[in-house]
């Protein structure tokens, strides 16, 4: 064999196990763009349900205190009696609205943490894009 012939079999090696070494990271990379974006969909999805499980016990709140108002007697006694539960319902419901407010403000953090990794996945596809 001529030495151009080597010199070209070896090149082709080289250049073959450059092209497989590619394929095998950006394989790995799209595994762990994949694995990700699964991360993100999970947080998504359990921030959206218990988001809206407290939508519906607050709707189940505001429903009971509704109801206790409109069954008010306008007795003297009864008046009395439910200005009183009135106020205990008032004091639930923001204890509720604070526990509420502690919930949103976790859900930003959380929030930004899907952010931040939906930019790293965004980094990772472009990086695999130039690749």
């Amino acid at each position: 064999m001529s030495v151009s012939t080597l010199f070209f079999n070896y090149v082709f090696s080289a250049l073959n196990a450059t092209v497989a070494d590619i394929l095998s990271q950006l394989t790995t990379l799209q595994s762990d763009a994949d694995s990700v974006l699964a991360g993100i969909n999970g947080i998504l999805d359990r921030t959206y349900d218990s988001e809206m499980q407290t939508v519906n016990e607050e709707l189940q709140n505001v429903q009971t205190v509704s109801s206790l108002a409109m069954s008010a007697q306008y007795n003297v006694t009864s008046h009395k009696n439910t200005s009183v539960d009135l106020n205990r319902t008032a004091l639930g419901a923001e204890g509720s609205l604070m526990r509420s407010n502690q919930a949103f403000d976790e859900m930003k953090l959380r929030i930004n943490t899907v952010t931040n990794l939906t930019n790293q996945a965004l980094v990772l596809i472009n990086q695999t894009k130039v690749c």
